[in-house]
């Protein structure tokens, strides 16, 4: 357990507004507001705001809500006691989960994938043995700067030893493994080692460049490990993230040496995918940075299935994708190194604002449709009947999940010019696609949540309430010492309730921030205090056989005296009923007479 006290100064330290501002480009649309884009659904207008006076977070599109802590759970797929580490760590903090062991042995391994990255990096600087590595490192014309600044290392295979630690935490951490002995092996031995960070920079695997033709694979990754997994990994995203914010835009290569060189001119935008597919894993971690996808592969990337396949999940993740190729140089360090910074640069300023395939200064950015269409030109002869089949064939599922009919209408007119064929019988062939084969609808339909345990009217009662005590409504905070906590029928909003009333009546400070901490594993109870800012009219039913009442604005002190009638009548009656039902099945006098009693002080309390 965090303790709470821990919890309210790594609260109190850290600022909502710079979390999702590293995630969401925010704009002021207030004193205490600022919105932008949700980064949990697709949308083109804004609906996500930021309340830097309550510190907490609502999107009124998808619901989504919460403070510092709920975000970085939801856009980072974390668990709470992980988000408050993050936090206490950008705090500077000191914070221990003692009572997660998984948490625990996560530390242990990183702990010592740090002490191996220090020490590969040793050997690089001064052992005998890492000459060739050096050398090859100046054959590709990496600056010492940026050897230092992705800490790269050499193994001669003896650094991980060295840490002293049992073989069995190597094994687990990925450094070593059994050798043709049975006995313990550095698994980068011999090898230009290429440390692998996360997002935060912390070390938790490697690449192992081979030095020599014998030595196989030529590139070597750790395995899977409790900190490492290669689908969700990016190479170079710790040092790329705020180029890529700046930029608006993400430069995907493929290879290590791709990342390495274009940092070191300036391209600070660019991470590698560690193979050529992308998942689904790997766009979560992107897309909380920008929207735009370059990608730069090499010439040789061939257009295989796995590519493709990850080229279309970013897509239907909302990527706008755009392939940048470079012909005459086989890898995009190749390039930048032969034709210079700007050049680059302008390959990609070209790609990015191009919508079709387009030629800059020698470059060519293709569309990911006409990406597909070349690709499936290689496969089949344009020129022939059969082959204009095959390759109307390959894309026509491509084209079916096109959302946007202007869009798709184009790229049915770019095809049919280029297989010479006539625009209708492609449209013809499309319409003959399965409607199960098209992408579900690009904005999916706000959410509206309404507690199940109790009617719609009850349940906007009891946030209207709720909402007011956390304004601090006099007449809200009255009514809450007042209302028996049976009167709200919703259990998540009863515990809201009595918890308030409890700090209340203790004269213990809280916040809608501190709540959420407390209330993690109610999403109703987060739904309702994220919205505690919101001042929408509500209506609240009248009683049977009686006019509704008016709609009153939301969060003022009648509204809630309102709402708190409105509860405590509901309460009554429940009650009468159930007094009703004990009188019934009674069959000691005294029994009978003492709730007889009871239901007329109730009935009559209601006049």
């Amino acid at each position: 357990m965090i303790d709470q006290a821990t919890l309210d100064k790594i609260r109190a330290a850290v600022d909502i507004a710079e979390i999702v501002g590293e995630h969401v480009p925010l704009k002021r649309a207030g004193a205490t507001s600022l919105k932008g884009l949700c980064p949990f659904h697709p949308e083109k207008t804004p609906s996500f705001h930021v309340n830097t006076a309550l510190q907490i977070f609502k999107c009124f599109g998808c619901g989504a809500g919460g403070n510092a802590a709920t975000f970085l759970m939801k856009i980072e797929n974390i668990p709470f006691p992980e988000a408050v580490k993050r936090l206490a760590e950008r705090a500077h903090i000191p914070f221990a989960d003692t009572a997660n062991p998984e948490e625990q042995e996560r530390t242990r391994l990183r702990q010592l994938l740090e002490t191996a990255t220090s020490l590969y990096q040793r050997s690089l600087a001064s052992s005998p043995a890492a000459a060739r590595a050096r050398s090859y490192l100046e054959s590709r014309r990496i600056p010492k700067e940026a050897v230092a600044a992705f800490r790269l290392g050499f193994s001669t295979g003896q650094e991980v030893f060295a840490a002293k630690v049992h073989p069995a935490l190597l094994q687990r951490a990925g450094l070593a493994g059994p050798g043709r002995d049975g006995s313990p092996t550095d698994r980068m031995r011999g090898r230009l080692v290429i440390p692998i960070t996360d997002d935060q920079g912390r070390v938790v695997g490697f690449g192992g460049r081979a030095l020599d033709d014998e030595q196989m694979p030529k590139y070597l990754n750790t395995p899977e490990t409790p900190v490492f997994h290669k689908s969700t990994s990016l190479y170079g995203l710790s040092l790329a993230a705020n180029a890529i914010r700046k930029a608006g835009r993400i430069v995907l290569v493929e290879g290590y040496f791709d990342v390495i060189t274009l940092h070191a001119l300036g391209v600070t935008e660019t991470v590698a995918s560690l193979g050529t597919s992308l998942t689904d894993g790997q766009l979560h971690a992107l897309k909380r940075f920008a929207r735009v996808l370059l990608i730069v592969y090499d010439e040789d990337m061939g257009g295989n299935d796995a590519a493709i396949r990850g080229l279309d999940l970013a897509t239907e993740a909302g990527f706008e994708v755009k392939i940048v190729r470079l012909p005459g140089s086989k890898d995009p360090d190749e390039f930048i190194l032969a034709n210079g910074r700007d050049a680059f640069l302008r390959a990609l300023e070209g790609a990015a604002g191009s919508e079709a395939s387009d030629a800059v200064g020698g470059v060519v950015a293709v569309s990911l449709f006409d990406y597909r269409v070349e690709v499936a030109s290689r496969h089949a002869d344009p020129t022939t009947l059969r082959g204009k089949q095959a390759i109307v064939a390959s894309v026509l599922p491509y084209l079916a999940r096109v959302p946007n009919a202007i869009e798709r209408h184009a790229y049915v007119r770019r095809l049919a010019d280029h297989l010479q064929i006539r625009e209708a019988d492609v449209e013809e062939e499309l319409a003959k696609v399965p409607r199960a084969q098209e992408r579900p609808s690009f904005r999916p339909e706000p959410v509206r949540r309404t507690p199940a345990a109790a009617p719609a009217s009850g349940w906007r009662a009891e946030s209207l309430l709720l909402a007011g005590v956390l304004a601090h409504r006099p007449a809200a905070i009255q009514a809450l010492f007042e209302l028996p906590n049976e009167a709200f029928q919703t259990p998540d909003a009863a515990r809201l309730a009595a918890r308030m009333s409890a700090l209340l009546q203790s004269g213990e400070s809280f916040s809608v921030s501190s709540l959420m901490d407390e209330f993690q594993d109610s999403q109703l109870a987060l739904d309702l205090l994220s919205n505690a800012e919101a001042t929408e009219a509500v209506a609240v039913p009248a009683s049977a056989g009686t006019a509704p009442a008016a709609p009153t604005a939301g969060g003022s002190d009648a509204a809630c005296k309102e709402a708190a009638a409105h509860l405590t009548e509901g309460w009554r009656r429940r009650r009468l009923k159930d007094l009703q039902r004990q009188i019934e099945q009674a069959r000691d006098p005294a029994v009978v007479a003492r709730l007889l009693e009871a239901k007329q002080q109730l009935a009559g309390s209601t006049r």
